[in-house]
């Protein structure tokens, strides 16, 4: 479904395929929102919430702090390094099981809400219920993953997902929320937001933000039932959308 955000088309939980070129992040990002604007072409909200991320590990296209992603042809290559992702590989491999069971119990999971917080409305006890029976048909965890995490994550986000792929109604009044302003699902701009990650040591703004357009934010809590927000900006020149991690 689509709406508008500054005079730009939004469409909410954009398919995987059409944000990525192949399905090596499955798993791993989930698709949030893309913004289709007349200068810039299609850029996508993307999050990894659900996995955490190793602060002694980098490359020049993903941190703990940020990710740089190529965009060709309106859809994200990943040049980074999934090593960042703190069992993304098992990630990965349970995945497809999870997408099987919503497909199969999805209606379940939303019924006894009023649709629009699968997550709060259901209570935290719902959630609770699902990662204990899901953890009973899985592998257990390895490598330091953190599956009750992640399948909290993916059941908030899955659940929310569907809701409005049936009712068409998101968690916020997007009409009315997007605009800058902390608490938004897509804010203007960072402002406001921890970014002393990406700041140089006199305090200076970072040259990673050098001639690049702010897009927007959207708000983790919108989507998730927490995690880090996600300020978008985008590289004209270099064809790059950069995603920083943001924490309010």
């Amino acid at each position: 479904m689509e709406t508008t955000f500054s005079g730009s088309k939004l469409i909410m939980y954009p398919s995987f395929g059409d944000v990525f070129e192949t399905d090596d992040l499955l798993g791993v990002f989930y698709p949030l929102c893309t913004v289709v604007d007349e200068r810039h072409g299609p850029l996508h909200f993307v999050s990894s919430n659900g996995l955490w991320m190793d602060d002694t590990f980098a490359t020049d296209a993903n941190t703990h702090a940020f990710t740089v992603f190529r965009v060709v042809e309106g859809k994200y290559q990943f040049d980074g390094d999934l090593r960042l992702y703190t069992g993304a590989g098992q990630a990965k491999s349970i995945f497809p099981l999870l997408e099987e069971d919503l497909a199969a119990h999805g209606d379940q999971y939303l019924a006894g809400t009023d649709g629009s917080q699968a997550w709060y409305g259901g209570g935290k006890e719902e959630a609770e219920a699902y990662v204990e029976r899901m953890r009973g048909v899985l592998p257990d965890p390895v490598d330091g993953f953190d599956m009750d995490y992640y399948l909290e994550t993916f059941y908030a986000f899955s659940s929310y997902k569907r809701n409005y792929s049936l009712t068409g109604k998101f968690r916020s009044d997007i009409s009315v929320r997007h605009r800058v302003g902390g608490g938004h699902v897509v804010s203007g701009t960072a402002d406001g937001y921890t970014m002393e990650m990406l700041w140089t040591e006199d305090g200076t703004e970072p040259t990673l933000l050098d001639n690049r357009v702010d897009i927007g934010m959207v708000i983790g809590s919108e989507f998730f039932q927490d995690g880090n927000d996600a300020a978008l900006y985008y590289g004209p020149d270099s064809s790059t959308a950069l995603i920083v991690n943001c924490y309010s």
